[in-house]
């Protein structure tokens, strides 16, 4: 099945929807599109137990977007 989602700022795009139909626990598609390049890097690295000055000193250094 494929459904068309709207994308914030991007318009409308075709997507797979969600194949198995169950009455009790319908699903939903929940994240629309792929992220941006960089956009979570920052979070990624926090929750890899990094400080915000290493995160930091990473993205000066241009290691990481």
């Amino acid at each position: 099945m494929v459904i068309e989602v709207e994308v914030g700022g991007e318009g409308k795009i075709k997507q797979s929807g969600i194949a198995i139909k169950l009455s009790e626990t319908p699903g939903r598609v929940r994240n629309i599109g792929a992220v941006h390049p960089g956009e979570n890097t920052s979070q990624i690295l926090a929750e890899l137990g990094y400080s915000q000055e290493e995160i930091q000193n990473l993205k000066r250094e241009n290691c990481v977007a």
